[in-house]
């Protein structure tokens, strides 16, 4: 029997040391987590303290905004009219139907520059072609005034004329064409 009682004492001051080497970790870790408890608590009530402040803030606001005739008031409507319209643009942006009109309208200005571009074309070939209509009229009445030797000449300042004329057609119409 007394080994029987040796053996439930070193069992029993063994398990009572395993207690001990058990409870400085728990120990340890209900400083941690009570610390952490604590920081968290104050964190807490610094946010509900700051929360209190914003909801006596936006009561405030409230209260001067009620005012719909200031101008103030006029401008924040404005101010959320075109955040709405915004909301808006920005929502049908998204939408797959969206791209296509983007494109349609990318196209649509390119033929508005080409018919601009063509227009301005046709309106210096249109003065060319009076110039020179207007050339040979003014050769026609020369060659019935002058006798036949002036003639080679003054078809020759036409000509020398109408192709500078011409000239400055082309350089007009390239110089439009690059703005």
């Amino acid at each position: 029997m007394k080994v029987l009682e040796e053996e439930s004492l070193s069992v029993q001051s063994d398990t009572e040391s395993i207690k001990e080497v058990e409870e400085e970790p728990l120990y340890e870790e209900l400083t941690v987590f009570s610390s952490q408890f604590n920081e968290i608590k104050e964190k807490n009530k610094e946010l509900t303290d700051k929360l209190s402040k914003m909801k006596v803030d936006y009561l405030r606001s409230l209260s001067v905004s009620s005012n719909t005739d200031s101008a103030a008031s006029k401008v924040r409507g404005g101010m959320s009219f075109e955040i709405d319209d915004c909301k808006f643009h920005l929502k049908a942006m998204t939408r797959p139907d969206y791209q296509p009109l983007v494109d349609n309208k990318r196209i649509i200005e390119k033929l508005r520059e080409r018919i601009t571009l063509m227009n301005i074309e046709l309106m210096t070939e249109r003065e060319h072609n009076e110039k020179i209509i207007k050339d040979i009229e003014d050769l026609k009445d020369k060659e019935t005034e002058d006798p036949a030797g002036d003639k080679v000449t003054s078809d020759e300042e036409i000509e020398y004329n109408s192709m500078n004329d011409e000239f400055k057609d082309q350089i007009c119409s390239v110089s439009e064409i690059r703005q």
